[in-house]
């Protein structure tokens, strides 16, 4: 059931797709390509000016662009343009947007672009993309197909001005996310080059390998074919775990394996406080786990020594993790070897300045880990507020105070 007093259309209806904006060939314009259309983002940022020739999209400010080809739909990219300084000026871009234009007795730009990024449209346009392989395309025809519901237009900018809202503190977020970030990379180098302040610097550091300061213990995966192996009490890290990962800590994984597969395997338990090391594919991403668990063939773990703190042997490889890649060989793919792991020269001041140094830097970390739970909360919300809104599910009844 509609919502009351919205129309509802198919999308062609409320939107113009590919509206005529004339511009001359041969006329210098701000040009987009595929690579400047966002895809968290709102607005559409120019990347040159070039000369106008004969093909690709036309557009102007208050448009939509929409890309229409794989991957790009799939991702999400889609941009809204008010870069222009002048009315009516008029901008190119790549043949591969669709251009959404509103109609002004009917649509406002900003609402026009949450309609073209509402999940359940983007779900129906992918479902209908046609073409060979790695080369689909969303037809135009998608818009006829697709209906949506319409709401007046001041309640359209409203719903506007609250996603808008949403996005805009997922961006401040992002950005300090960002600078703490620059911040924690300075103070890595620079307490990895001079040591605490007053205290002996690395040249006084004990010098030696990471064999010396841990145990390097590699992983396995038991025998997919045997299910007594599998979905038993052990967590079994793959590096697809890691990337999930925000901050430093891995406390379960995706995958979990039994007491008779980790026995039938190369795969060891490792004690809490590891740190695992990936050495396949993305080289040298680390996480300390917290509880015992066992890991596949693309780690190297290194189970702390007496003398060495697990969290301070974490940031030393965060700030060498460029030496350690560069060791990392192979001829059908890139791998860090046990024996490079284990060779790995470092300095280990005494254990009371691992300590300090760890507290130090986990300080910094505990400030991105806490953004980075702000943004995760921000796209939940608003991935239950856009359906809800575009829907009428959920009423707007007071201005937003932000314009669109």
């Amino acid at each position: 059931m509609d919502a009351e007093g919205w129309q509802r259309l198919p999308f062609s209806a409320a939107v113009e797709i590919n509206p005529r904006r004339p511009i001359a060939r041969g006329t210098l314009a701000q040009f987009v390509d595929m690579a400047a259309l966002p895809a968290e983002t709102r607005e559409v940022r120019p990347c040159r000016v070039q000369t106008v020739a004969s093909g690709g999209s036309r557009f102007a400010n208050g448009d939509t662009l929409f890309a229409r080809i794989t991957p790009c739909t799939e991702n999400g990219k889609t941009g809204l343009v008010n870069f222009l300084p002048t009315s009516g000026e008029v901008a190119a871009g790549s043949t591969e947007f669709i251009v959404l234009g509103p109609r002004p007795e009917l649509t406002v730009p900003g609402f026009v672009y949450y309609l073209a990024k509402n999940p359940a449209f983007r779900s129906f346009a992918i479902s209908r993309m046609r073409g060979t392989s790695g080369r689909q395309r969303v037809p135009t025809s998608v818009f006829d197909d697709f209906e949506i519901g319409i709401p007046p237009l001041p309640e359209q900018r409203q719903i506007t001005a609250i996603l808008f809202s949403v996005v805009a503190a997922t961006l401040k977020t992002q950005a300090v996310i960002e600078q703490v970030q620059v911040i924690k990379r300075g103070l890595l180098q620079e307490l990895f080059r001079r040591g605490l302040p007053g205290r002996h610097g690395p040249e006084d550091w004990m010098a030696m390998t990471l064999a010396d300061a841990a145990a390097v213990v590699g992983g396995g995966t038991p025998k997919r074919s045997e299910p007594t192996f599998w979905n038993g009490a052990v967590p079994w890290a793959t590096p697809t775990d890691l990337t999930r990962l925000r901050g430093r800590i891995i406390s379960k994984t995706a995958s979990s394996i039994t007491e008779a597969g980790l026995a039938g395997s190369s795969a060891t338990l490792l004690p809490p406080n590891s740190l695992l090391l990936t050495t396949r594919a993305t080289i040298g991403a680390g996480a300390i786990n917290r509880i015992a668990m066992a890991t596949n063939q693309g780690f190297q773990s290194l189970v702390p020594k007496p003398g060495t703190e697990v969290d301070f042997l974490y940031y030393l490889i965060q700030n060498q993790g460029l030496q350690l890649k560069r060791l990392a060989a192979g001829s059908t793919f890139l791998e860090l070897s046990k024996r490079a792991v284990r060779g790995f020269r470092v300095h280990m001041p005494p254990l009371s300045e691992q300590r300090r140094i760890a507290a130090i830097v986990s300080s910094v970390d505990h400030i991105i880990e806490k953004n980075q739970a702000v943004m995760g909360r921000l796209r939940m919300v608003k991935s239950g507020l856009m359906p809800a809104l575009l829907t009428g599910e959920l009423r707007v009844t007071r201005p937003a105070g932000v314009p669109c």
